[in-house]
């Protein structure tokens, strides 16, 4: 018995693609909170799922392990947002003058971001 009278949802590319986004992001903020105040070793998948709102295998399909979530969040710190608006400026850059300010913005992005995440790193064991 099939109902033909039922509207099927039309699925919405650009809808799927910002609830994906948003859904690692979360995932990336949970876990770089949950090192941070834990310690990477101390934090297991099931936790940052739990804390995200997400199954582990969401998080396992997106980053694979702990060391891919760990990966991500450092990565997202060095060349997150405003990295990539200073890297935009640089590509259009001619005045010396202009490319010198764009590299100390792009030194200062880079000391900040080592700092917000040696907390980070006092959780990973050598």
């Amino acid at each position: 018995m099939n109902d033909n009278s039922k509207t099927r949802r039309r699925y919405d590319v650009r809808l799927r693609s910002e609830r994906a986004s948003g859904t690692r992001q979360r995932i990336l903020d949970v876990a770089k909170e949950l090192f941070t105040a834990r310690g990477v070793e101390k934090v297991t998948i099931n936790d940052i799922s739990s804390d995200a709102g997400v199954s582990a295998s969401t998080v396992y399909a997106l980053f694979q392990s702990k060391t891919g979530i760990l990966r991500a969040v450092v990565e997202r710190s060095f060349f997150g947002p405003r990295y990539a608006e200073i890297a935009r400026q640089a590509e259009n850059a001619r005045d010396p003058e202009e490319i010198l300010r764009i590299t100390a913005s792009i030194s200062r992005v880079i000391l900040d971001a080592e700092r917000e995440e040696i907390g980070l790193m006092r959780g990973v064991s050598a």
